[in-house]
């Protein structure tokens, strides 16, 4: 398993503006993608798994009917689980997969 990083923090600031860039749709698929990909390997999608599980579980660290603090629970959980995932997936294998997702996008605005 090799574990990569951009090359410089702009280049890293450039992939988050691109993914943010997408409709929710297109970054859910992106994840799927990735948890499909053969290339990702077992650590990522396990992150994954274990963030869509938290998210969807009623049992939360901080009760969702505290105002705010319910929310950033989940919020810090879902970003932590993210930065993970881009640190864990190789990223030739996860820019492959934004670039088709893009030109998809594109496509179908057309």
């Amino acid at each position: 398993m090799s574990y990569h990083r951009s090359a410089r923090p702009a280049d890293g600031l450039a992939l988050v503006r691109r993914v943010l860039a997408l409709p929710l749709r297109a970054k859910a698929r992106l994840l799927w993608r990735l948890v499909l990909d053969r290339r990702t390997g077992l650590l990522p999608k396990l992150v994954l798994l274990g963030m869509t599980a938290y998210l969807a579980s009623p049992i939360d660290l901080v009760p969702d009917f505290i105002p705010f603090a319910g929310q950033i629970d989940d919020a810090l959980v879902a970003l932590v689980a993210l930065v993970a995932l881009r640190l864990l997936v190789p990223h030739h294998v996860l820019m492959e997969h934004l670039e088709r997702l893009e030109r998809e996008e594109t496509s179908l605005r057309r």
